[in-house]
């Protein structure tokens, strides 16, 4: 199935930033690494993108530096990827001075790869997750991701943020800072302007009754949710962004499969457990 509909089957745009230059086997912060791991895929024309909380910060630098109260350690690299490149990225890695975790890479390698520094410091841990994002619920990358952006776009982190069941604090600043920065629109008017797709995800949701119940259920939370330590300017953004989200989920037809699991609902768990790295 085709799941982009706003740009006939090609990634949503995302503004490129500044090159950064890496050492080869220099450690550094794990910003640093990222991003420069992030330009080196771009350099040798290969699609691999940021995402979580890098992804993030470079999406959302506006807020952040308004905001410096939804600024957070980043502790992991995370990239989005596709499985016909792993041997592409395996030695993009090698060449960054990584070592691959081989044991989990050999029982993960369809799924999930990841690389470990050599540098100094402190150990930094990149993860790539390849064609498919699968931790409680599953986001498709396939015809999503822009071989020219250091990151995913936003309706994708966007994504990555409200399929997660637990939503820790730090995910919910991370969406707030998504959803005060980018617009919520049902379809992308140009290539230039990128936008969280409220259509794409609505179709998501109802295609899975569980997908649907975990990103209704974490708009509704994110609404109750203390932000105090935020200026009340970006609130309302912040508000009317996530309610036309919650409308247009609503608002889309539901089919047969998706009714019948409705009924039994949250007494059957409706989530996956991701597998530990």
């Amino acid at each position: 199935m085709n799941h982009s509909p706003e740009s006939g089957g090609h990634a949503e745009r995302v503004p490129k930033i500044l090159s950064f230059s890496m050492d080869r086997r220099e450690g550094g912060t794990s910003d640093q690494l990222g991003q420069a791991l992030a330009n080196r895929a771009i350099q040798n024309g290969l699609t691999l993108n940021l995402i979580g909380g890098l992804a993030v910060r470079l999406s959302c630098r506006k807020i952040l530096r308004e905001v410096p109260t939804l600024e957070r350690p980043i502790r992991n690299i995370n990239f989005a990827g596709y499985s016909k490149d792993r041997s592409r990225i395996e030695k993009m890695m090698q060449d960054a001075g990584l070592n691959a975790d081989r044991e989990f890479n050999m029982a993960n390698g369809g799924e999930r790869i990841i690389f470990v520094s050599q540098g100094r410091g402190a150990e930094n841990r990149v993860e790539v997750f390849l064609d498919n994002l699968k931790m409680n619920h599953e986001i498709p990358f396939v015809d999503r991701l822009d071989p020219e952006s250091l990151t995913v776009s936003p309706t994708e982190l966007i994504l990555s943020k409200l399929q997660i069941v637990d939503l820790a604090r730090k995910d919910a600043m991370d969406l707030f800072a998504l959803a005060a920065t980018f617009d919520f629109e049902t379809e992308q008017k140009d290539l230039e302007t990128p936008i969280v797709n409220t259509r794409y995800i609505s179709q998501l949701c109802a295609e899975d009754w569980g997908f649907y119940w975990t990103i209704t259920r974490n708009i509704r939370r994110l609404g109750e949710e203390n932000f105090s330590s935020i200026p009340r300017r970006f609130t309302p953004k912040f508000r009317e962004h996530l309610g036309s989200l919650l409308r247009e989920i609503d608002s889309v037809p539901k089919g047969f499969k998706w009714k019948a699991r409705s009924i039994v609902g949250a007494r059957m768990r409706w989530y996956e457990i991701p597998k530990a790295a």
